[in-house]
């Protein structure tokens, strides 16, 4: 054990440093978010409100149905009650990509991601 101790120089004590040093600032950058976007709430076609996905919070709104609640949480936004019968908005999941849209038919209630990270290329065809 002492002879490889005696092994190690300088440069590789550096090198180590340097590596602890470039994953602590890989993990940080981790946990830093983008800045949210903003959904577009529409029910019955008509645009009735817009939420900062900035921001956790709850919205209830008055579907055709009945209520329909939406909650944002860390930068996501999801159904999370519904009165329609399939709760396929429900079983949809978060949503943040701009141009991502969680639609529920029976309360005619529609929620647009507007602006947001940019959805990511799945494949190209040519």
């Amino acid at each position: 054990m002492n002879s490889l101790l005696s092994k190690i120089t300088k440069y590789d004590f550096a090198l180590a440093a340097g590596l602890a040093v470039l994953s602590l600032v890989l993990l940080g950058l981790k946990f830093i978010q983008p800045p949210g976007g903003e959904v577009d709430v529409y029910l019955n076609n008509e645009l009735i409100d817009s939420i900062s996905l900035n921001f956790d919070n709850e919205n209830e709104y008055l579907g055709e149905l009945g209520a329909v609640k939406v909650l944002v949480k860390e930068g996501k936004i999801r159904v999370i009650e519904s009165n329609c019968p399939l709760k396929s908005c429900i079983r949809q999941g978060a949503v943040s990509r701009q141009g991502e849209t969680i639609v529920c038919v029976p309360n005619k209630f529609l929620l647009v991601v507007t602006e947001g990270e940019s959805r990511s290329v799945d494949g190209v065809v040519g």
